[in-house]
């Protein structure tokens, strides 16, 4: 893989694939850098220089997993959020006001309850 080919990159599954990849390609570099088999200074040096540009791409792509997954996080807590406002607006039509505010009032004082724990 080459830096070129980060921007390609749109996907949390790509991104997994990718990093696969190169993490392999990295595994292998150093294991014929610990043993070279007799071959000059000029493939050592390209070997190298190739294992320090695969950890820097490795890097990248850890960096690009990230930012997917904390969108796939928001992503998730939207979905549950939007779950649960249909999920009320669906209980208010069959349970009756009284029980709605009670139970809207018990959980306001567990969220303060939270707050309390955290601060």
């Amino acid at each position: 893989m080459k830096y070129s080919e980060l921007s390609n990159i749109k996907d949390l599954d790509s991104c997994l694939l990718a990093l696969a990849e190169v993490t392999a390609v990295i595994e292998q570099t150093k294991l014929q850098l610990e043993y070279p088999q007799e071959r000059d200074d000029g493939w050592h040096n390209r070997a190298a220089y190739a294992l320090k540009k695969n950890n820097g791409i490795r890097a990248a792509l850890c960096a690009r997993l990230a930012i997917f997954r904390q969108q796939e996080k928001k992503e998730n807590i939207i979905a549950h959020n939007t779950h649960a406002d249909f999920m009320v607006k669906e209980l208010m039509k069959y349970v009756p006001d009284a029980v709605i505010r009670a139970c809207s009032h018990r959980a306001k004082l567990k969220l303060g309850e939270l707050h309390a724990q955290i601060l």
